[in-house]
């Protein structure tokens, strides 16, 4: 059977609230005012192609359209659909009460001699009806770049009180909202800035698409410092590996990260090796940007970040290789095929 939600090319929905929403939270003052929203990057040839269509999103006559208000897709999966049509809640933990429904049945089993009702009591768990929420998205061209890139500022037109006794399930329901129209959930200052909005594009990592093996190559080898011939071997193969499996970005660490390399493979799909060590490669899900400032030491003591690790044994391409394909499928993507980038 078809789903009733439209095809995403994202892992559709969040089963908590996001470790780095979370840290951003713990680390900012009491009084610090947060709204549920994303910094997204988008190409315009993928507007274009429709790809945020169902947000009303485009392009017309070669320039990006879009809407400063709007309202969301109930097909775009469960919580949109909540927030357009309202819910019910079961209250199993409440005790059951009797409820009487009617059944219309034919007269002495023969439909020709005319039907009666019948009433029948049962045992059934307390509702209640919860009315729909109608939040809609605030959309902000931020910038657009000669690249032929798009970045948008995608909030969810809802206050978020930190000291709402709801709020965590509020947060929860707008973070999921997000997830499922554009493939990334975050929370970002209400007041902040277009340079705050801006600042974690660059800060650091240098991010660019894909092209033949030389050119990305050859891009990469320029942001490392005196290279030694090993590590433009190490680069090009794992860049190699990484073009195999069809990323939408690479990767290069900027500053003192610059022997990191790296592939996105979707919001929450990125691979990095630090080409300096060169015996393992990560694999990092959610929050990967601010993941991937951990060391090498720190990231394989802590136990508060999934991330998946591949040394460079017998056989480790292979292992790998299975893997990221069958977390693109868990995500929609397919085998081989890339998705939007966004950098929240």
């Amino acid at each position: 059977m078809s789903s009733q939600f439209m095809p995403v090319p994202w892992q559709r929905n969040l089963r908590k609230i996001p470790q780095h929403v979370q840290a951003k939270l713990a680390a900012a003052p009491a009084t610090a005012q947060f709204v549920a929203g994303v910094v997204k990057v988008v190409k315009v040839d993928a507007l274009a192609r429709g790809e945020l269509h169902h947000l009303g999103m485009g392009v017309s006559n070669g320039a990006v359209t879009f809407s400063a208000r709007v309202a969301l897709n109930e097909r775009a999966g469960p919580y949109s659909n909540k927030n357009q049509n309202g819910w019910e809640v079961v209250h199993r933990d409440l005790p059951m009460v009797t409820r009487s429904f009617s059944v219309e049945t034919p007269n002495f089993g023969d439909p020709s001699k005319g039907y009666h009702t019948v009433w029948v009591d049962r045992e059934v768990y307390q509702r209640d009806y919860i009315d729909p929420p109608g939040f809609a998205f605030l959309i902000e061209k931020v910038k657009e770049s000669r690249a032929g890139e798009v970045v948008f500022k995608v909030v969810v037109d809802f206050p978020l009180n930190r000291a709402d006794p709801d709020f965590e399930d509020n947060l929860f329901f707008a973070l999921n909202l997000l997830q499922e129209n554009l493939g990334a959930a975050d929370i970002l200052l209400k007041d902040a800035s277009v340079t705050d909005l801006l600042s974690p594009l660059t800060l650091d990592w240098e991010i660019f698409p894909p092209g033949t093996v030389d050119e990305v190559v050859s891009r990469a080898v320029k942001g490392l410092r005196n290279p030694t011939r090993e590590q433009e071997q190490t680069v090009r193969a794992r860049l190699a590996l990484f073009n195999r499996l069809k990323p939408v970005r690479y990767v290069q660490g900027r500053g003192s990260m610059n022997h990191y390399i790296g592939a996105l493979f979707a919001d929450d799909l990125v691979v990095f090796e630090n080409v300096r060590y060169g015996n393992a490669l990560y694999v990092l899900y959610e929050g990967w940007d601010a993941v991937s400032k951990r060391s090498r030491i720190d990231l394989l003591k802590c136990r508060d970040v999934r991330f998946d690790r591949f040394v460079h044994g017998p056989g480790w391409e292979q292992r790998f290789s299975r893997h990221i394909r069958a977390e693109k499928r868990k995500r929609n993507l397919g085998g081989d095929e890339g998705t939007l980038f966004n950098v929240a």
